[in-house]
């Protein structure tokens, strides 16, 4: 039997299943005596108080193995446990209902777990384990029942639930993890990115699979295309070995170039930077040799919590980061939300083009004291490393004014009260509106560097929403406006003494690169898995005769004649 899945984190596996069974079967409540309410309030606060030492536990391993930042999410669960909304729910519950303290606890969190899963918002829905988990805890400790099933892992297997929530996540031995199937989840999914983080090979929401396996099947994982196979048959098995053999094989070559520089064949380097959302992602960039992190989008540290996050907890965000990259630069885009990514604590209201309405820039203006405590949190970490600042969504000089007076502010209140701050912090912006591009000259005084977001540059450039599949065949970064306004950005920093990052799809597009280098790009910055291939197509080519193809590329009339030509100089070369 095979199901399909997305490939949440890529690679190939072979193993026993191991059922993680996380679901709560009750029997019909019956109901209780008046005078036995109190007894079960009490049982109610006792477990309450149980399940919040037990967090803090969880808390205290989550730091030793993940970092504080990355854990401050166990702290967050303590603030829902100890919600008013949920106490007064199950008392209220077990007054008027006259129910059992345990079927009270599962009604509130399934009533709020409901809830959340049926608001057309992602933050929410991604969020409904979570709710899930802290209801199973306290129930845990309201029925006096502790899972021992995360303590049973003796062997290598392969992990199979309906979904895998964070505290459980904590509990794992990932070396005894080969891989891991969710009937549920999504790409940004806490299983998702911890799996991506520790290269484990992951395949989520497969739909439904539990009562399609046992303990004593075998299953295959190929989480390159999202492909669960059950019991597999000797066929099967051959052609997985096959695909396996050649992803692995694709892999190890591109991990012996990896150790070399990105540099051409006539000596010219290109910085090759991560895009990472958080800490664990630090761990995959660091193993692929990146140059630095060209991308820190801090968006998911704000979307990961139920209220905006303190300065606090992004200073320790912050500093984990820039502690682990040991001196090698962390570009931190300031929160740039809005658009496909609207935060459920923050009042957006709707719009009819979320896209060309109130994102990135525009949102830390006319909320200052959120970009203030970002900025703040972002300036105390730069003691501990290479740090510099980079503004989303810019369109008009006085937007980067006015972000700039507010870090300078920012800058001058901390040193003012002692605390130590790194005196050459860049302030950059993104140029990924067409609004910027026309303003380059300007913008190159004010700004310290750029960086091209190739992903919204293209759809604003070419009026072509990035997430339409009616139009998709429109969105193309190849199209020769695109490559001039990529041109153009490159050409005015050069000429300013700035240099220029792309981030981006593009940045790790192979059929893109020959035209990003001839142009002169100094930096990019895309996935850290991505690395491997784009070093040895770099190590490939000639800089000076991609200077020649780039000046002929953006001269082009059309996507259709770049993309042959692309296609004819990788084919004559064997790079593809």
């Amino acid at each position: 039997m095979q199901l399909k899945g997305l490939p949440a984190s890529p690679g190939f596996s072979h193993g026993k299943v191991f059922i993680l069974s996380n679901t709560d079967e009750c029997s019909k409540p019956l109901a209780i005596d008046q005078a036995d309410t109190e007894n079960h309030i009490s049982k109610f606060y006792t477990a309450r108080d149980q399940t919040k030492a037990d967090l803090k536990e969880t808390y205290r391993l989550a730091c030793s193995k993940i970092g504080e930042a990355e854990a401050e999410l166990f702290e967050g669960y303590i603030d829902i446990l100890m919600d008013d909304e949920i106490e007064e729910g199950v008392i209220e519950r077990i007054q008027e209902k006259l129910i059992p303290v345990d079927t009270a606890v599962r009604e509130v969190f399934k009533s709020i777990a409901d809830e959340m899963g049926e608001l057309d918002n992602e933050y929410f829905k991604e969020r409904v384990s979570d709710m899930n988990d802290i209801g199973r805890q306290l129930l845990d400790n309201v029925l006096d029942r502790k899972s021992s099933s995360l303590d049973s892992l003796k062997e290598p297997v392969i992990l199979v639930a309906r979904d895998i929530t964070p505290s459980e996540m904590i509990r794992i031995d990932l070396s005894k993890v080969l891989a891991f199937v969710t009937e549920e989840g999504g790409m940004t999914s806490h299983v998702s990115i911890i799996a991506r983080g520790r290269e484990i090979p992951a395949v989520v929401a497969t739909g439904p699979i539990i009562d399609k396996v046992s303990p004593a099947d075998s299953i295959l994982i190929n989480a390159v295309e999202g492909v669960v196979v059950i019991n597999p048959s000797i066929s099967e098995l051959k052609l997985f070995a096959e695909k396996e053999f050649a992803y692995l094989k694709q892999h190890e070559e591109l991990l012996k170039v990896n150790a070399l520089p990105a540099r051409t064949l006539d000596h010219k380097v290109l910085s090759l930077n991560a895009n990472i959302g958080n800490i664990s992602d630090v761990r995959t960039a660091r193993k692929y040799r990146a140059d630095g992190i060209g991308l820190f989008r801090t968006e998911f540290l704000f979307m990961d919590k139920p209220e905006l996050p303190s300065e606090d907890e992004q200073f320790l965000a912050y500093k984990d980061v820039a502690e682990a990259m040991n001196g090698a630069p962390v570009i931190i885009r300031t929160l740039d939300i809005g658009g496909d990514k609207p935060l459920p604590y923050l009042d957006f209201k709707p719009e009819e083009n979320p896209f060309l309405g109130w994102r990135g820039a525009r949102i830390s203006i006319d909320r200052p004291d959120i970009f203030r405590t970002q900025v703040r949190a972002a300036l105390r970490a730069s003691a501990f490393g290479n740090i510099a600042l980079m503004i989303p969504m810019i369109t008009s000089i006085e937007e980067m004014t006015i972000l700039k007076e507010i870090i300078d502010s920012a800058r001058k209140e901390l040193y003012a009260s002692g605390v130590k701050v790194n005196d050459k912090v860049e302030v950059g912006m993104m140029i990924e509106t067409p609004a910027a591009v026309m303003m380059l000259d300007e913008f190159a005084e004010v700004a310290d560097f750029f960086s091209i977001g190739s992903n919204d540059l293209t759809q604003y450039i070419l009026a072509a929403d990035r997430n339409s599949a009616a139009i998709r065949h429109l969105y193309n970064s190849l199209h020769p406006a695109v490559l001039r306004a990529v041109k153009q950005t490159v050409d005015a920093a050069h000429k300013a003494g700035k240099w220029v990052c792309l981030c981006g799809e593009m940045a790790g597009d192979k059929h893109a690169l020959p035209i990003l280098l001839g142009l002169g790009i100094d930096k990019l910055s895309l996935s850290p898995n991505a690395i491997p291939g784009i070093k040895k197509l770099i190590r490939s080519l000639s800089f000076a005769e991609m200077q020649l193809f780039a000046e002929k590329m953006i001269e082009l009339p059309s996507t259709h004649e770049v993309q042959e030509n692309i296609l004819a100089l990788l084919k004559k070369e064997h790079k593809i």
